[in-house]
């Protein structure tokens, strides 16, 4: 999640997991690393009961597939949080992933709850290549991808404020 506003949410839908977990009595592992190279938002572990949870505001069918390969055999129970308006998006995609890979149907779930991503972008690995290299030259160390496009925009604005008047 590269913008401020979709961070603050991501952490919200961790938060509140962590809290539903937490009051259940169960050991709240957050950022879990298993196999393969991506991490778990959360593992939630009571017993024999290991539930991975993660977190999401846009479905990928490839991220969530790694998602579950990389976890979903050691893991009792995996539940997508995602957005409300996103839940038929993300049920379709593990509906896909049950049928590939043989998983029971009560293995995943999905919680949603009514969140303003209206204001989430998701960038390219090639924007944001370019976004970090333009960074190093007009953004001070520490700047948010937020801070550096708002430079841009402003930039594109004033440039294009200039050429109007015919002024260079």
């Amino acid at each position: 999640v590269l913008s401020i506003r979709g961070r603050n949410i991501h952490m919200h839908l961790v938060a509140e997991a962590t809290k539903h977990f937490s009051e259940r009595g169960y050991t709240i592992i957050k950022e879990a690393r298993m196999d393969g190279r991506t991490r778990i938002d959360l593992l939630a572990l009571k017993g024999s009961e290991r539930i991975g949870i993660e977190c999401q505001l846009n479905i990928s069918y490839d991220t969530i597939k790694q998602k579950f390969r990389d976890y979903g055999r050691n893991l009792t129970k995996m539940i997508f949080f995602v957005p409300a308006y996103k839940e038929i998006k993300i049920k379709r995609v593990l509906e896909k992933i049950v049928m590939e890979e043989n998983v029971p149907k009560n293995f995943f779930d999905v919680w949603t709850e009514d969140v303003d991503v209206t204001s989430t972008i998701r960038l390219s690995k090639k924007a944001k290549k370019t976004l970090n290299e333009v960074a190093t030259e007009i953004g001070k160390f520490g700047d948010t991808y937020d801070d550096v496009v708002l430079r841009l925009i402003e930039h594109y604005k004033k440039c294009n404020k200039v050429k109007k008047n015919g002024s260079s």
